[in-house]
């Protein structure tokens, strides 16, 4: 992320905890703080303060979110927008720069308010911070074990050397093994264009292997990232960009999106342009493409809120990094076939329910589908509710994808 106030508020928390933290704190469990939900944050969401009012978090729940990261610095803020957000079914995850110099004070003023989500500890720290954010995490904990603490970690294209550890799997496991926050949430923007056109980062998919594996081996969730405001090699996001970032998340067993920006940044460092809410407060069309993909994905929560990957693979001549090659399908399918550069396929378990999702992954082009199905399958729509399979080949368009259903 690195927005410099992202950045201030890390700094300012990482100066100014404690010495003694509390001995032998111990890291809550993951609680989904949306219910029955898929959690959907906006980060940068509704700024600035003037715009804490119940108009723009109802525009904000309309739009699909059910999260708000503001960036907010003064608990007298946080107070506003908590009010302002009541009723809405938007929560907050709270930051503000009391949040660190009276860490306790400030968690007791506000952790029975029943519209916070949990607490920002930092964004994107490095090795050298982990003792820091450690010490913030457990003071936290020595009043509030109930709520989500929140961090991010970069992605794995960012060079290892600068993040202090021999590799971005050292750094990541070191992450999950010491802070030990209860969820895992990484950033990671795939979709660039470079001039000649564009194209998917090619360590996007390894990212989310490693993501997956983590949060086995460490029994956490992870959340993930779609980038929703162009910058940079980063362009304007279409239906296409958005979906393919979102359900690739989700086929990997993501348990939270998040989008970045909600609300457009100023211009002058990063010239981000043409996010959901531009600066003067306006909608674009970008905001009416996460309203129509959000609504997808919470009619989608049954589906995907606490499932489980039994498996994920990939077809094609070429498969993406750190990936593994689609070598059998569960017992009820056979013979797929795409028309172009390959699919992701992920099979879930959720309860007695197994799911087999089929995407698009390729960013430019559109694919032909084909697969064989036994009658017994059902197949999920779009609205959540099922139907028979068809009978012919599917074209999915970027970012599409298929999903069947059978028990």
């Amino acid at each position: 992320m690195n927005y410099k106030l992202t950045n201030a508020l890390c700094v300012v928390a990482m100066l100014l905890v404690t010495l003694n933290p509390t001995a032998n704190a111990e890291a809550p469990k993951y609680k989904n703080p949306t219910g029955k939900q898929l959690p959907i944050l906006a980060w940068f969401s509704i700024h600035p303060d003037s715009a804490q009012t119940p108009e723009r978090y109802r525009e904000l729940a309309e739009a699909g979110f059910n999260l708000s990261y503001s960036m907010l610095s003064k608990a007298e803020s946080v107070g506003k927008a908590l009010n302002a957000s009541r009723g809405t079914g938007v929560k907050l995850i709270v930051s503000c720069n009391e949040l660190a110099k009276e860490t306790e004070a400030t968690v007791e003023r506000f952790m029975n308010d029943g519209q916070v989500a949990g607490w920002f500890l930092c964004d994107e720290p490095k090795v050298p911070r982990f003792q820091e954010m450690t010490e913030l995490r457990d003071r936290i904990l020595s009043v509030d074990t109930t709520h989500l603490l929140y961090m991010n970690l970069y992605p794995i294209d960012f060079p290892a050397d600068r993040l202090g550890a021999p590799s971005y799997q050292d750094y990541a496991e070191q992450y999950a093994r010491e802070l030990a926050p209860g969820f895992l949430s990484f950033d990671h923007y795939p979709v660039v264009d470079y001039g000649k056109g564009v194209t998917l980062k090619p360590r996007y998919y390894e990212n989310l292997e490693l993501m997956l594996s983590l949060s086995r081996t460490y029994e956490m969730p992870f959340w993930a990232f779609a980038l929703t405001t162009a910058h940079g090699p980063y362009p304007v996001p279409t239906r296409e960009h958005l979906r393919l970032q979102v359900f690739s998340n989700l086929a990997y067993g993501a348990q939270g999106i998040q989008y970045i920006t909600y609300w457009q940044p100023g211009r002058q460092r990063w010239d981000f342009h043409n996010a959901p809410i531009d600066e003067t407060g306006q909608r674009t069309n970008v905001w009416y493409l996460l309203r129509d993909l959000n609504r997808e994905i919470l009619a989608l929560s049954p589906v995907f809120l606490g499932a489980e990957v039994v498996d994920v693979a990939h077809t094609g001549v070429d498969i993406p990094a750190g990936t593994h090659r689609l070598s059998s399908l569960p017992y009820l399918f056979a013979g797929l076939q795409s028309s172009g550069e390959g699919v992701l396929v992920s099979h879930l378990r959720n309860g007695a329910k197994h799911y087999l999702m089929i995407v698009n992954r390729d960013v430019n082009r559109a694919q032909r589908i084909s697969l064989r199905v036994h009658h017994s399958v059902q197949r999920v729509l779009p609205d959540g509710t099922t139907s028979a399979v068809p009978n012919r080949a599917q074209t999915l368009s970027p970012g599409d994808y298929l999903l069947y259903t059978w028990e």
